[in-house]
């Protein structure tokens, strides 16, 4: 035998060889006698198994109940009234993710006397916090949950809630900005009907002015034809100004503090944003 310098030789003596046999017999064999016992007992369960599936389900709804109600209290949440009027009244709604010592309450209504509204305020004002609240709550409520708001808060029962937030450019797919927006609200358009809740975030964004606010506004009198509710943020002003005059639209903006230039992240219903 000829071996490499440098080379390690470990050198097992036969007494030693036949122990390490032993040794792996024996754990097979307790292996086997292991898996033949867990056989054996999980026979004793088989005449149980639809009593312990039955018990299975109940613990797990019992724990489901639970968890909600703890998570209830911990956004100190009420129970919404359900309306079959298509309205949404959410009064001191809370974004469920936002500590209760930063967040600021707003009030909505949307559905009586207006089903679009049309949020404008600057930049980092709280428009879209505002649009994930609303979806939010509504499919917390939907889903059974409390909400975190104020008593007498009522919404309706969406067949469907669609949004379109945020920025899902993409490079792989040949994506811009106004290209994936376009592409979302294209898939709400088609499946929408009068019983959804749409949510879009700077409509129109992403591409000419001119051109974006006229690609909006006939956006959002789509949806109102097709009787959507629907709450959308916006720079344009041409937007505002088209609530103003339009049956059926509603303008609101977010506070903006003049003297600390701060915003305030108040939601108020019914005044547009000064230019």
């Amino acid at each position: 035998m000829f071996l490499q310098a440098g080379s390690t030789v470990f050198i097992e003596p036969m007494v030693i060889f036949d122990l390490n046999n032993e040794l792996h017999v024996l754990q097979s064999e307790e292996m086997l006698e292991i898996e033949r016992i867990l056989s054996h007992i999980s026979s004793l369960f088989a005449p149980y198994v639809n009593e312990l599936r039955e018990d299975y389900i109940t613990i797990g709804t019992i724990d489901f109940i639970f968890a909600k109600a703890k998570y209830a209290i911990s956004l100190d949440g009420v129970y919404p009234k359900i309306n079959d009027n298509k309205e949404i009244s959410l009064i001191g709604a809370r974004h469920p993710l936002i500590s209760n010592d930063r967040v600021v309450p707003i009030n909505i209504e949307l559905g009586k006397t207006f089903s679009s509204l049309i949020i404008t305020g600057p930049n980092t004002g709280g428009k879209t916090v505002t649009l994930k609240t609303v979806g939010l709550l509504c499919l917390m409520a939907c889903s059974g949950l409390f909400i975190p708001a104020k008593d007498e808060s009522s919404i309706c029962i969406f067949d469907s809630i669609y949004a379109d937030i945020g920025d899902e450019q993409s490079i792989m797919e040949s994506l811009s900005t106004f290209s994936s927006h376009m592409s979302n609200i294209v898939q709400i358009l088609s499946n929408c009907t009068d019983k959804s809740l749409v949510l879009l975030d700077e409509l129109g964004s992403g591409t000419d002015p001119v051109e974006g606010s006229s690609l909006a506004i006939s956006v959002l009198e789509t949806l109102k034809n097709k009787g959507c509710l629907t709450v959308s943020t916006s720079h344009y002003s041409e937007l505002k100004n088209y609530a103003l005059v339009s049956n059926g639209f509603e303008n609101a903006s977010v506070g903006f503090d003049l003297e600390t230039l701060k915003p305030t992240y108040k939601l108020l219903i019914g005044i547009p944003r000064k230019k």
